[in-house]
């Protein structure tokens, strides 16, 4: 009886002690909950952004080109893709004495800018979440180009769209694993051009590279005008007339096969405001925005600053990368980054100046949350922009660098009653 007795006293005692961290585990919560709340305040963390001091241009593009003529004036069976690396003694195309029927080469031409697509679908290198994010993103991008090329009646830039966007839809099936490559269909369709090219008839004379580099099957007939040489002595008036042409006729009858490009290195000449161009310097890297069929995004070097009026200045820019599927149409609308700021995002709200009132020193800073404590951290603004400030990144070479704002501080907006050294209930 005793030890029943003993075993329910224990048990009360601690059915009772249990009671009790309960309920003081009540009270801590809702002391922190209703006095934490009290002290609640918004915070934004200090971000790395960059912004770019930009302007939208129109080019025009020159290239030092090899035009190709041939005896025959037949039929053309092309060995080799538009825009296709070539060495060195390579056999490019056949020229035949003979013409085919219309049907032949529409079926041919249907069949070649079908192959070329799937070409271009295979993808290189190794496949990831980031690929499929992006390819997602450049399809409706694409989706959204073709819908407003459609709209304002420009039926062949909305053609030229609809490749790039069937070229991004075969891509994201490799990425998704729905597919392994394209190399089946290749072959079917080199196959069925195969049976069409053997069906034209006559002597063939063969078109030789007769260096390495880059086969082109249409000319613009511009080839032999807009070349390097040509930008040595252009002026502001010649590239303003050269300018006009391209737009109004970017496309010239030629009677050339195929044109040869050697070396990797085109220019790009255009007009800017002379404050743009004061600006610059020769011989500086600048990013620009090409707004092709999609936006390609590639590096320019400033070769020259040439000829300057009242109002524009000359600029030619020289760049040796090759974007994948670059047509080089004379007339090219671009963005210009004349410069950028990379730095910590800042709210305007949470800017404060404060004045030393022994010194009159004025110190530009915020406010941040160091665990519990408030602190003031200094800041250097380099740029504004819609709502925030840009500020210097930190510097650990200053003697004085713990003072300042660094990457990821938790940066306080409500500052109404802020101080330094405040110590806020959390």
């Amino acid at each position: 009886m005793e030890k029943s007795n003993t075993k329910k006293l224990k048990f009360s005692l601690a059915w009772k002690a249990l009671t009790l961290v309960i309920l003081l585990l009540i009270i801590y919560t809702c002391y922190h909950v209703f006095f934490g709340l009290a002290e609640s305040i918004k915070t934004t963390p200090a971000g790395l952004v960059q912004q770019s001091n930009s302007v939208i241009l129109e080019g025009v593009i020159f290239r030092e080109e090899e035009v190709v003529s041939t005896q025959n004036k037949g039929d053309m069976r092309p060995y080799f893709s538009n825009g296709e690396r070539v060495s060195i003694d390579s056999v490019v195309a056949a020229v035949y004495t003979q013409s085919g029927n219309a049907e032949a080469n529409e079926k041919i031409a249907e069949l070649e800018e079908k192959l070329e697509i799937m070409k271009l679908s295979n993808v290189k290198g190794l496949v990831s979440i980031a690929n499929i994010e992006k390819v997602n993103s450049e399809i409706e991008k694409l989706y959204t180009s073709m819908m407003l090329s459609l709209s304002q009646g420009d039926n062949l830039k909305a053609k030229a769209i609809e490749k790039e966007l069937l070229i991004a839809m075969n891509q994201l099936k490799i990425y998704k694993g729905e597919v392994e490559n394209y190399n089946s269909e290749i072959a079917g369709i080199e196959a069925e051009l195969d049976v069409l090219y053997n069906s034209f008839e006559g002597e063939k004379e063969y078109i030789w590279a007769d260096n390495g580099g880059y086969v082109y099957y249409s000319c613009d007939g511009y080839e032999q005008a807009l070349t390097p040489s040509a930008l040595e002595s252009l002026t502001i008036n010649g590239f303003s007339d050269i300018l006009n042409r391209v737009k109004s006729e970017p496309v010239i009858d030629s009677n050339y096969r195929c044109k040869f490009v050697y070396g990797n290195v085109w220019q790009m000449a255009t007009l800017c405001d002379n404050e743009i161009a004061a600006l610059l310097e020769v011989g500086k890297e600048y990013g620009v925005t090409i707004f092709d069929i999609k936006e390609r995004n590639i590096t320019v070097t400033l070769e020259i600053i040439g000829e300057s009026n009242g109002e524009k200045t000359l600029l030619v820019f020289s760049c040796s990368t090759m974007p994948e599927g670059f047509d080089y149409t004379r007339y090219q609308s671009f963005k210009l980054d004349i410069s950028t700021v990379e730095g910590y995002r800042v709210p305007m709200e949470a800017l404060q100046r404060l004045v030393d009132k022994e010194t009159g020193e004025e110190r530009v800073g915020v406010y941040i949350l160091n665990a519990s404590v408030v602190q003031f951290r200094r800041v250097e603004i380099i740029a504004r922009s819609n709502g925030y400030y840009i500020v210097a990144k930190l510097d650990k070479s200053n003697e004085n660098y713990q003072e300042y704002l660094n990457l990821n501080d938790i940066i306080i907006l409500d500052t109404d009653g802020m101080y330094d050294g405040k110590t806020l209930t959390r």
